[in-house]
């Protein structure tokens, strides 16, 4: 488990993956997974300090354990980056619901000693599919949170073949004003 949060981290995710009814939800698509960056925080810890961002990382970690069912899984990758693995039959639904109640628990502000503030986090969705592997899975999540921070999306992003579109259309138009 993290340390700081008490979330499981990458080698307790390693440990989930591991568990044959989580393999087996993978590959029946009975998974989705929501891929979570805090917004702000990067500005909250150089203004006031790694004590406030290590408090902001806990109480995000209460809020998103408190919006997840039982049978959903709570990582932190590391820094201000989260996952949830739901598992269920119908993921689409679960992802919908377990995304609403993230949003809903993370739109109050993080209070501290002399200040609070609002860490909102931009969150990508991938839905599972039969055959599509977690590491495909992870990597769409990851691709919508993403583009959901660029554009400043308020709400969960959904990993889409028009989201995939977007952003190398945008990574070309980057890559052509570096070369300009």
């Amino acid at each position: 488990t993290d340390q700081l949060t008490g979330l499981l981290n990458r080698s307790g995710l390693d440990s989930v993956l591991a568990k044959s009814g989580v393999r087996s939800a993978i590959a029946a698509g009975h998974v989705a997974v929501l891929y979570l960056d805090l917004n702000a925080f990067k500005a909250l810890n150089d203004a006031h300090g790694h004590k406030d961002g290590d408090r902001a990382l806990k109480v995000t970690a209460q809020r998103l354990q408190g919006a997840v069912r039982s049978s959903d899984y709570v990582i932190r990758l590391g820094g201000d980056e989260f996952i949830c693995l739901v598992v269920d039959e119908d993921a689409q639904a679960a992802a919908n619901l377990v995304a609403d109640r993230i949003c809903e628990t993370c739109n109050h502000p993080i209070r501290f000693a002399d200040h609070e503030a609002m860490l909102q986090p931009s969150i990508g969705v991938a839905v599972g599919k039969p055959g599509i592997d977690w590491e495909t899975l992870l990597s769409q999540s990851d691709a919508a949170m993403y583009f959901a921070k660029r554009t400043k999306f308020d709400g969960p992003m959904l990993f889409s073949k028009e989201v995939m579109e977007a952003l190398r259309r945008q990574d070309n138009k980057a890559a052509q004003a570096k070369v300009a």
